[in-house]
């Protein structure tokens, strides 16, 4: 069955150079039939007998492009027009497009239809997708739908709505028909009619005397769990929502906050030895109560309770419900462990983390088929890494089995999908997972955060502040969704910045919450003064965790004041990162003190960001090279090691950069060569995907002040000044994205530049103004 069956009045030759140029825009096009495969682009989905499969925007145009219509040959150059829109695409691009749309059409293929949709490489020509004999309409192709002279085109079953071209009367009317037979197929195809799906926030479920707190956190987030498995709803993570229940903020206001549609609310009992669940949901707008149940059931059958509750729930909102069964297959006692370790894990102190992991552990040897406990157990692990380089590979590693282990159980395991693609080695396997886990329960906020950070890869343009947009509205109180107001002004994107700020000032829970967004917003206007005072005013209130995170973003903005940053007197680990990332590297022996060793150093993004510079700024270059002979070794090693990280492109062309000046200056010229080749690849990535953010902008500008290209090295500071509001906005925090205004060595050779200082301007007279 073609794509491009149905005949709009032109000839065969006219229809494939139209579609050789027309830029593919998937949300706006039709199901349509492939063989025995429903295409879905808009939702980038191929249903098939062997399964559903979801692919990758890019990969998904690819295909639609091939097969518009079916059996048209495109080039490597046609598929850039349609689907890059004609920009700068190396082949590996191509390549790995192709490979996915291969790999995608097998997938969703039962085994005895494996050749019934292929893609083909045509030697020296390009690529077209070819759909069997056997379960193809006799009118697939161009030719066959070609009306002869004084006839009136047949319009097949399988019709293409794609192209309507409006100036030609007969394409409006064939596509009418078209439409009219298209809704009938579709209907063959599902039964059922989508519906936009309601938001709900799950306040914190209260517990009765007598019942433990810990039981009752993992059965709330047991029943979130259930609940986003299911079409209809998006049931948004409770971080937000507990933070302003502690409050004392209603369930009404807690919706309007959250902008949910409504709010769920419950109390778990266990009187006469019964486990009791009494829900109700609650109307943000207006605040009545629409509905509110309780489900009963004995200590026995507790792990059906989150299932049933959601099951419930569903059927009364008039919502769509998972057709999966649950099987009670766990001890009272155990499930009971099982929540109070899914609790623990959610307060993310490494104690009760590692406390839970050896719960978790017990509970899947007694019960070897329960699916959210290797989920959980691969979480608990993953979180609890430890310290060392060995430590954490080792952890990686056993997470990784331990995923699998629940995906074998459950390929819908939402918790297995995050940490099977947190723990890979493989970018591209690493997005696909995180990926699947948003579609899973596009609710899951921490899903979304993690899928950030996987699609900050040239392969995935704009991925990267989508997802964290997608992670703020869900979670705005999160400390770490707030990356979301800093990624889009990274990007260029002030209007999106300040509205992810208003929503958190709307949100807060907390006066130095709202103080924080504020100050962002005051910051990117340029009143860099407001900024410091409100960021100090609201360090006497804020948490641990979140000091952490903003006290990099203050030191830097206090570095461009001129104020020297002081060092913080905190032993370990967290005191090398805090002062790294505010400029001042400590000695070898703290260092050393702290366990930082060649073999994890690269691993701590903060100081893998930041010391290289400070390494060759402090005279300490022997140092740096100590690390990364023992830590790295090559070029090679670099990448490969790179590939491990989440964020692999930020990882190369900064470590490469840095580390190639201190080889120039150690003598080993042809190294540094190399690595600056490395760091170049990197950057031309970023390029070729349009998605050159202040981060990558940034990576551009140090390596070519590097290597002492000045033109280049200045047009970039021009970008960052004049196009994306650098430097007040820094998504990843560090003396590094300081460049020329910092005391960077890399720039050492075009300070006093009259083009450089003429590109500054701008930004040191907004400094001058702001300088007591």
């Amino acid at each position: 069955m073609g794509f491009g069956a149905v005949n709009l009045g032109f000839t065969g030759e006219e229809r494939a150079l139209d579609a050789r140029s027309r830029s593919v825009d998937l949300a706006h096009l039709p199901d349509f039939a492939l063989g025995p495969l429903r295409v879905q682009p808009s939702l980038r989905k191929i249903v098939g007998n062997g399964g559903e499969v979801t692919l990758e925007p890019k990969v998904m145009q690819v295909l639609v492009a091939l097969t518009d219509p079916v059996e048209t040959i495109l080039s490597r150059d046609d598929l850039i027009v349609r689907c890059w829109d004609g920009r700068i695409v190396g082949d590996t691009s191509i390549n790995r497009a192709i490979s996915n749309v291969r790999k995608g059409l097998q997938a969703a293929l039962a085994q005895d239809e494996a050749d019934a949709v292929s893609l083909e490489n045509v030697p020296k020509v390009g690529y077209r997708i070819v759909v069997a004999p056997g379960f193809a309409l006799p009118s697939v192709g161009v030719e066959a739908t070609t009306p002869k002279a004084g006839q009136t085109p047949e319009t097949p079953a399988n019709t293409d709505i794609k192209a309507p071209f409006p100036n030609r009367i007969v394409a409006i009317a064939t596509l009418a028909l078209a439409l009219a037979l298209g809704a009938f197929a579709f209907w063959q195809w599902s039964s059922s009619t989508p519906i936009d799906p309601v938001r709900i926030a799950i306040a914190p479920l209260e517990a009765d005397e007598g019942v433990d707190p810990l039981f009752v956190s993992g059965l709330e987030s047991e029943l979130r769990t259930e609940l986003g498995r299911n079409q209809g709803v998006i049931v948004s993570t409770p971080e937000s929502a507990r933070q302003l229940a502690d409050e004392g903020i209603g369930a009404a206001e807690i919706g309007r906050r959250l902008d949910a549609e409504l709010v769920l609310t419950g109390r778990v009992a266990n009187p006469d030895d019964k486990v009791i669940l009494e829900l109700a949901v609650v109307k943000s707008e207006g605040g009545e109560e629409s509905w509110s149940g309780r489900i009963a059931t004995s200590p026995e059958e507790t792990e059906m309770l989150p299932h049933r509750a959601a099951r419930t729930l569903l059927e009364a909102l008039g919502r769509p419900t998972d057709a999966s069964t649950r099987t009670s297959n766990i001890s009272q006692g155990d499930f009971a462990a099982y929540l109070s370790a899914i609790a623990m894990i959610k307060s993310r102190d490494p104690a009760q983390i590692g406390r839970a992991g050896g719960l978790l552990e017990e509970i899947v040897e007694r019960n070897p088929d329960f699916s959210q406990g290797w989920s959980g157990f691969a979480k608990a692990r993953f979180l609890g890494a430890g310290r060392t380089a060995e430590e954490q590979a080792r952890a990686q590693r056993e997470a990784s089995e331990l995923a699998d282990k629940a995906l074998k159980l459950d390929p819908d395991s939402v918790e297995a999908h995050k940490i099977a693609g947190l723990v890979s080695d493989d970018s591209e396997t690493r997005h696909h997972m995180l990926q699947k886990a948003v579609e899973l329960d596009p609710g899951d906020a921490e899903a979304w955060f993690w899928l950030s950070h996987a699609s900050a890869h040239p392969d995935y343009p704009g991925g990267e502040l989508e997802a964290m947009v997608q992670a703020a509205k869900l979670d705005p109180l999160w400390n770490r969704t707030w990356q979301a107001s800093t990624y889009a002004a990274s990007a260029g994107k002030p209007e999106l910045a300040d509205e992810i700020d208003q929503n958190i000032i709307a949100a807060a829970a907390q006066p130095w919450q709202a103080q924080i967004a504020r100050g962002r917003m005051a910051l990117r206007s340029g009143e860099l003064d407001e900024y410091v005072r409100l960021m100090r005013d609201a360090m006497g209130s804020m948490d641990p965790a979140t000091k952490q995170i903003m006290l990099p973003h203050l030191a830097n903005i206090l570095v461009l004041l001129g104020q020297a940053p002081q060092p913080v007197q905190i032993a370990g680990m967290p005191g090398v990162v805090e002062n790294v990332a505010s400029g001042i590297l400590p000695d070898k022996q703290m260092l050393d003190a702290a366990g930082v060793k060649p073999d994890n150093f690269w691993r701590i993004i903060p100081i893998a960001i930041s010391a290289p510079s400070l390494f060759i700024r402090d005279g300490r270059t022997e140092e740096l090279l100590d690390l990364y002979d023992k830590g790295l070794g090559s070029p090679e090693a670099l990448r490969s090691f790179a590939e491990t990280q989440i964020r692999p492109h930020h990882a190369i062309p900064n470590t490469a950069t840095y580390v190639g000046v201190a080889l120039r200056e150690a003598g080993r010229e042809e190294e540094a060569k190399a690595l600056f080749k490395l760091a170049e690849e990197s950057v031309a990535r970023w390029k070729a995907s349009g998605d050159m953010d202040m981060t990558a902008t940034s990576f551009e500008a140090n390596l070519a002040a590097a290597q002492g290209q000045r033109t280049r090295a200045i047009a970039a500071i021009e970008r960052l000044v004049n196009d994306l509001g650098w430097p007040y906005a820094q998504a990843s925090p560090g003396v590094a994205l300081l460049g020329p205004l910092g005391r960077d060595p890399v720039w050492d050779g075009l300070r006093g530049d009259p083009e450089l200082e003429a590109a500054l301007a701008p930004v040191r007279k907004t400094l001058a103004r702001n300088r007591p």
